[in-house]
């Protein structure tokens, strides 16, 4: 079937198609993988996307491509693309999770905005350290999941002061734990272990496992 000349980017697609009888497997192509879908008899509509991965160039530039593994009779009546990065905003409640030094902690409800495959959050935290002058580890639930590789693929900072007492700002940095897929937040306690009110901010990349 024809190729449609595309952009190597994330790219939605639908189709609508019509099978006689029996079951045909329309293969979708992007130039470096595929979808196949099994259709059933009747009018159906595909809907689905072929990550940036898949998209890769061959000779002539990157490309979708419609192919029928079978000799079962399809008809294709319209193909819709959508090169477009899908932008969201939500809020959530994220989970947080005692790593090094905490007695306890709050969490407040987030704001997160996906461009693509990248999302930036930013919210607040109560914590409660157990012990002054020490590290202070928690994990932080991610809005969007994604399969981080490593430390490196989620970044940020996060600022803040003592509730009880005023020692100045503390601050502390954000980054990728890949072996739970969640941000980690690490900051060393002031000279007096006090709740602490925290204000943060991060950007991770949404990776597909």
């Amino acid at each position: 079937m024809r190729r449609l000349r595309l952009s190597a980017v994330e790219t939605s697609y639908r189709i609508r198609a019509y099978v006689p009888t029996g079951a045909p497997t329309l293969r979708v192509e992007g130039g470096a993988g595929y979808n196949d879908h099994v259709l059933a008899a009747g009018w159906q509509t595909i809907e689905s996307r072929l990550p940036k991965s898949k998209m890769a160039d061959d000779a002539r530039g990157p490309f979708l491509r419609l192919k029928q593994l079978d000799a079962t009779a399809l008809y294709v009546a319209w193909v819709k693309v959508d090169q477009n990065p899908p932008v969201y905003a939500g809020v959530y409640t994220p989970i947080l999770t005692d790593i090094e030094n905490i007695a306890n902690f709050d969490a407040y409800e987030c704001q997160y905005l996906r461009v693509g495959n990248t999302v930036t959050v930013s919210g607040q935290a109560d914590i409660e350290p157990d012990d002054p002058n020490t590290a202070t580890r928690v994990r932080i639930s991610l809005p969007v999941v994604s399969n981080l590789s490593s430390g490196a693929d989620c970044s940020g900072t996060a600022a803040g002061t003592a509730y009880a007492a005023i020692q100045g700002i503390i601050s502390g940095q954000i980054y990728g734990d890949a072996a739970n897929n969640e941000a980690t937040l690490l900051f060393y306690t002031p000279s007096t272990a006090v709740d602490l009110n925290l204000r943060f901010h991060f950007t991770y990349q949404i990776i597909a496992p």
